[in-house]
């Protein structure tokens, strides 16, 4: 897994419990330059419990998610895997969509 930089680095992830986070995830995981991973989840994986590297922010409900702004305090690197489909509705849809990875940038 190459990145563009040798430099180590801390990531901050949301969406990590998804198809495309976990397979992110588990890349970081794999990659020594990556020193630190946060990520914030309702439901941690169990698999993630054995992962040293990676510290899980559990929160409920992602309209706070400024709460857990200190978390990602020291990230270089940021990824939104966040992602939903239409048939929930549109009104969630835009939140999960638009503005929880709004509010995540502005933490950033």
């Amino acid at each position: 897994f190459q990145m563009e930089s040798e430099k180590t680095y801390t990531a901050a992830v949301i969406g990590g419990t998804g198809a495309i986070g976990k397979r992110l995830i588990e890349l970081l995981l794999k990659d020594d330059r990556c020193q630190k991973i946060v990520t914030v989840a309702r439901n941690p994986l169990p698999d993630w419990e054995e992962q040293e590297k990676l510290k899980v922010v559990q929160m409920d409900n992602m309209d706070n998610m400024a709460e857990a702004s200190e978390e990602f305090e020291g990230c270089q690197k940021f990824y939104c895997c966040l992602g939903t489909r239409v048939k929930v509705g549109k009104e969630l849809f835009v939140k999960v969509d638009k503005t929880y990875p709004i509010e995540f940038a502005k933490i950033c």
